[in-house]
C-alpha cells in the first residue's frame, strides 16, 4: 500500500514531466517547425489536443486571436497542472467540485475536438490530414506486398 507522500510525490513528478514535456514540444515547434503528436504521426489525423503547442507560441509571442483559433481550450492545460499540483491541499468539498470541473473540462474537450473535426478538417490548420502516417505507409505497402504476391501467382 502506498502512503499519502508517495501518491503526493508521483503528482508533483506527473506535474513535472508534464510541464517539461510541454515546454519541450513547444521549444522544438518554435525552433524547428517540428510537430511531435504521436497521434497525428502514427493515425494521420489531429488528436483533441492538437493545435495547443502552436497555441501557446501564439499566446507568448502576444497573438491571442491566433492562439484561441489554433485552440480555444489551450488554457485548460495549465488549469490541468494546477489541479494535479494542489489536489491534495483541497478540502473534500473543493476536491468534489474541481474533479467536476476537471471532468467537465475534458468532456468539452472532446466536444470542442469533434466540431473542429467535423468544421475544419481537413483544410485548416491545426486541422489538418497527415497522408504520410504510418497507417497509410503501412496500408501501402501491404497493398505493394500483396499486389506483387498476386503477379507471382500468374506466372
Amino acid at each position: 500500500m502506498t502512503s499519502k507522500t508517495d501518491k503526493k510525490t508521483w503528482k508533483v513528478l506527473l506535474g513535472l514531466v508534464l510541464l517539461v514535456l510541454g515546454g519541450l514540444s513547444i521549444f522544438l515547434y518554435h525552433r524547428f517547425g517540428l510537430i511531435s503528436c504521436p497521434i497525428y504521426r502514427i493515425f494521420g489525423i489531429p488528436c483533441p489536443t492538437c493545435g495547443t503547442t502552436r497555441a501557446w507560441v501564439r499566446f507568448f509571442k502576444g497573438d491571442i486571436a491566433g492562439a484561441f483559433s489554433m485552440h480555444p481550450l489551450f488554457l485548460f492545460i495549465p488549469i490541468f497542472i494546477l489541479y494535479l499540483f494542489f489536489y491534495d491541499r483541497l478540502s473534500r468539498k473543493s476536491k468534489n467540485l474541481a474533479r467536476t470541473l476537471l471532468i467537465g473540462g475534458l468532456v468539452l474537450l472532446i466536444f470542442v475536438w469533434i466540431y473542429r473535426m467535423l468544421v475544419y478538417f481537413p483544410n485548416r490548420e491545426p486541422m489538418l490530414w497527415n497522408k504520410n502516417a504510418l497507417v497509410f505507409r503501412l496500408r501501402d505497402f501491404f497493398r505493394a506486398l500483396i499486389s506483387r504476391l498476386r503477379l507471382y501467382q500468374n506466372l
